[in-house]
């Protein structure tokens, strides 16, 4: 029956965690309305960025003062499209942004452990620890970058676990990600790549070290190209 499927597709459990998982973090944000106070630093460099005076703290004066190249840029983005003259909702559109990170985060931490193990019951409580963690949902909705950074991070470990010919494009693309979100990234990037060529456990298919290597490799290359513009500026 119609109704009856488009009910048992409402209800999949990706769609229902990522329901979960916005609505937990907003009703976290509109009870406590906390603001980082790191982020308002790294917004004015935003804000004159989208009034087209450069990405700076000061015009005329060119101080990084950001640590994040997403952090920084995706608030520009909101003011840019809110206006000059409301931070807030500028904001309000970043946390937006990074809840729906969360929340993709989470469906790829189901999805993950749902492949990996064969269960629902181990993807329903890594779902249910990630949505549930205090800081995790904090650090995603007071103007960090958390909520990317876990995206990028989960779908790197769901790319090792999934064996497919655009299995480097995937875990190229994620890893690009996380240097978008952290210039430290690498050091992520680092362990997650070492572990996977020492181990590989996770896979469903386990490959052998060389062919472990040239995947590696190639999503590196990739990585690379991805996050050269902002090398380069």
């Amino acid at each position: 029956m119609p109704i009856a499927n488009d009910a048992k597709h409402f209800f999949k459990p990706q769609l229902v965690i990522a329901i979960l998982a916005a609505a937990i973090a907003l009703a976290f944000v509109l009870h406590t309305k906390h603001a980082w106070e790191d982020y308002y630093i790294t917004f004015r460099a935003s804000k004159n960025l989208a009034m087209g005076n450069g990405l700076v703290f000061t015009p005329g004066e060119k101080v990084h003062s950001f640590t994040s190249p997403i952090g920084v840029l995706l608030p520009a983005l909101a003011s840019y499209l809110v206006g000059p003259k409301s931070d807030l909702a500028a904001l309000w559109l970043f946390r937006i942004m990074s809840i729906s990170a969360l929340s993709g985060a989470a469906v790829l931490v189901f999805s993950t452990l749902r492949r990996t193990t064969g269960t629902y019951l181990g993807a329903w409580l890594a779902a249910g620890f990630l949505i549930l963690e205090a800081k995790t949902i904090d650090f995603s909705t007071n103007g960090m970058e958390t909520g990317f950074l876990l995206l990028f991070t989960v779908w790197a470990i769901w790319a090792t676990c999934n064996p497919s010919p655009k299995q480097w494009r995937h875990l190229g693309a994620a890893w690009a990600g996380i240097m978008w979100t952290r210039p430290d990234g690498f050091i992520y990037i680092g362990l997650l790549g070492a572990g996977f060529w020492l181990f590989n456990f996770f896979a469903t298919e386990r490959q052998d070290r060389l062919a472990s290597f040239i995947l590696l490799l190639k999503a590196a290359l990739l990585c690379t190209v991805l996050y050269l513009p902002w090398i380069i500026w």
